[in-house]
Parts: structure tokens; sequence; C-alpha cells
């Protein structure tokens, strides 16, 4: 899983409220830890901004057992407060890879 390049889609409630730039940088996020380890067919991420607007990320998945965080201070995009403490999935769906919510699952 997420191994091999394929299209990327996003459900169409991340198209609308996740900020494009703030997508783009979460797919990188993606493309890094693949490159780094093997990967489950499910990833997360977890949004959350501190006190300072400091956007920081929880990246995690299940199988092998994989958790890094990271934080980004200089933002070219605000975080939508709706977004706070919202968590990200991109399931791998061996022909694509789809960014959604749990909603949208």
């Amino acid at each position: 899983m997420f191994d091999i390049p394929k299209d990327l889609y996003t459900a169409r409630r991340i198209a609308e409220q996740v900020p494009a730039a703030l997508q783009i940088c979460l797919w990188d996020i993606l493309d890094e830890e693949m490159a780094v380890h093997p990967a489950d067919y499910l990833q997360a991420l977890t949004l959350e901004l501190d006190g300072e607007g400091t956007l920081r990320i929880l990246y995690r998945q299940d199988q092998p057992a994989c958790q890094r965080i990271y934080h980004i201070a200089d933002m070219e995009w605000d975080l939508p407060e709706h977004l706070d403490g919202k968590t990200i999935f991109a399931l791998d769906d061996i022909t694509h890879i789809t960014m959604l919510f749990a909603e949208d699952y």
C-alpha cells in the first residue's frame, strides 16, 4: 500500500473545507512518511493549533505502528477553526489514494 505512484483524490468536504495549500502540505507529509517506512492502507493526520499560531500535525498509522509530529510555524494559510482537532485520513484503495474525513467514509 502507498508504495507506487497512484492517482490522488480528495473527498468533496476536504476540497471545500481544507485550504489547498494545507492539502498539498498533507500530501507532502504522506510522501515523506512513505519514503522512510512501509505503509498501511490507512494513514491519519490530526490537525491542532497551539496558542501561538503554530499548526501541529500528528501523523500516525497502525501497521506497522508509526507516529510522528510535524510543526508548521509560518503557514501560508489560516486554519479554519472547525479544523482544529480534526483528523484527516488518507485511504489507499490499491488503484488510488483518497483524502477524507471520517464522516466521509
